[in-house]
């Protein structure tokens, strides 16, 4: 299996509409939420800031061009675009997916997911969208569209095999395109809310007929947090983002607010221990943080305890289970969903440190199993035993650069090794590792009282150089000291050398940091 490639949701309500003009406000798009946050209790993170304010409008070319170089730079593979398809031909918010159509030359490989529902003002009501509580007003439009009475603002419509044809002839263009996200060179499309959709199988027959006939291999579709099991029906998406399910309610001791809030570390745990469901294609999509403040002021929910890093930990062991079950996908939650705190665009906040994350965690895991010869549970190298490896690296190489810095701000200062030896009468040496750190030392010594006899290697037959040098297992000369390069595992060694040889073994370190 290839590279399992990383798909992040993408909401396009940054743009104006006059849908939101007329429900919202004038200019409403969903920066006028988060530009009205607020701090509700100390420490509350509010409001969230685009990094150099970057308040930008998706109907402008220069917008895409930014978030497909960012995608690129930080390995995300595609943006899975969010799209609102109502029926009698009604459709919201979908300017951008159509511009990047027309901008064939963007690099930005994208999908749909169409996020189905009825959508109304508040969660009280009958929809399972509503946009921004927080800005609520009192309605004055009597038409059909938008009803004082229900709240509604636009109503799912499923229809029949007319509407099903219309919706399906709108969505060919963008499968067809080359940047479209295809498995089995099937565009994948994923359902939010699939479970309401009363003529699911019999709408997945005419719309896979209908892609047929326009030349490309079928579809594959991924459906969210289903249960059914209908043909057409490719895969399940464990798509995870606020909710209120199994949380309690908190009052903070600053003020009088509210908030619902949830255990960061709690719920990823909880995830990844979530059974999958059985015989089912199962792909994994956990949000990268949440605060939905910006939108429900103190009704809102927020994640306690996130951290870029945290992020990072979790999501590779999201990615090795996905690696363990041979999945090509894997999806974030999410790339710009600002009003929610889901997002990995660069703030105020946090800089790039989300994306860093996962461009990270995405090498990592990748590496390791490049490394490890084989899949997930092949026997040869485990994830825990590469991770320890790379962790074990990353210390070694950080006091390598510590040891470095010293030698030099030594020798910045006057201060000679030499001395150290002299000292202690230790003119006859050897030195154990024979490496870079070994040639310094020899080139430090030149021409002082000191002499380097021999070398000491583990590999002995393959080193060559000036000195000579002996294995562990052979008999050395006597010398007045041994000298340890290796800046880790200096306590083993020192047993295994103390068995080999009668002298004081001393380690570099001790040498340099000597004062």
């Amino acid at each position: 299996m290839g590279k399992v490639k990383t798909v992040a949701m993408y909401l396009p309500q940054f743009h104006r509409t006059k849908e939101n003009d007329k429900w919202w406000g004038e200019g409403f798009t969903e920066w006028t939420a988060v530009k009205a946050a607020k701090s509700l209790f100390k420490g509350h993170a509010q409001p969230r800031v685009p990094l150099d304010d970057n308040y930008y409008d998706l109907t402008e070319r220069k917008s895409l061009e930014w978030q497909a170089g960012l995608m690129h730079r930080y390995g995300v593979d595609a943006l899975c675009f969010y799209h609102y398809w109502f029926g009698h031909g009604k459709k919201l918010l979908e300017r951008p997916a159509e511009s990047l159509l027309h901008w064939k030359d963007i690099q930005l490989p994208f999908c749909f997911c169409w996020a189905i529902g009825t959508w109304a003002r508040t969660w009280s009501n009958s929809g399972n969208w509503s946009w921004s509580p927080a800005f609520d007003k009192k309605m004055v439009d009597d038409s059909d569209e938008v009803r004082e009475r229900d709240g509604i603002l636009v109503e799912q419509f499923f229809g029949g095999r007319d509407e099903w044809e219309k919706h399906i002839e709108y969505l060919i263009p963008f499968f067809k395109d080359s940047r479209y996200i295809k498995l089995d060179s099937k565009p994948v499309f994923v359902l939010y809310g699939s479970d309401s959709i009363y003529c699911l199988d019999e709408m997945l027959e005419c719309w896979c007929e209908k892609i047929k006939q326009a030349g490309l291999a079928g579809l594959y579709v991924i459906a969210t947090e289903t249960k059914m099991s209908v043909p057409y029906l490719d895969a399940n998406l464990r798509l995870r983002n606020g909710g209120r399910s199994a949380l309690h309610r908190l009052a903070y001791t600053e003020g009088s607010s509210r908030i619902w809030r949830v255990d960061y570390d709690r719920l990823w745990q909880e995830y990844l221990a979530e059974k999958k469901l059985p015989g089912q294609r199962t792909y994994y999509c956990m949000t990268v943080d949440y605060d939905d403040t910006p939108r429900r002021g103190e009704d809102g929910l927020i994640y306690t305890g996130g951290s870029p890093d945290k992020f990072a930990k979790y999501y590779k062991a999201m990615l090795q289970q996905s690696l363990a079950e041979g999945n090509r996908l894997i999806f974030i939650n999410a790339w710009n969903e600002w009003g929610e705190g889901m997002y990995l665009e660069p703030d105020t906040l946090h800089g790039y440190d989300y994306l860093e994350a996962l461009y990270q965690a995405n090498n990592e895991v990748m590496a390791w199993k490049t490394e490890g010869g084989g899949e997930w549970g092949s026997g040869q190298l485990s994830w825990e035993e590469y991770a320890k490896r790379e962790a074990d690296r990353a210390s070694k190489s950080k006091r390598e650069c510590r040891l470095f810095n010293q030698w030099l701000r030594n020798i910045e200062e006057g201060k000679s090794l030499d001395s150290f030896f002299l000292k202690r009468n230790y003119n006859r040496i050897a030195v154990y590792g024979m490496g870079y750190k070994e040639a310094h030392l020899q080139a430090a010594l030149k021409g002082t009282g000191v002499k380097i006899l021999y070398g000491i290697d583990r590999q002995a037959g393959a080193v060559t150089g000036s000195l000579p040098v002996y294995g562990l297992d052979e008999d050395m000369p006597p010398v007045d000291a041994v000298v340890v390069t290796v800046v880790t595992d200096f306590s083993h060694i020192y047993k295994e050398l103390c068995t080999k040889i009668n002298c004081p073994i001393i380690s570099l370190e001790e040498i340099v940091y000597e004062r």
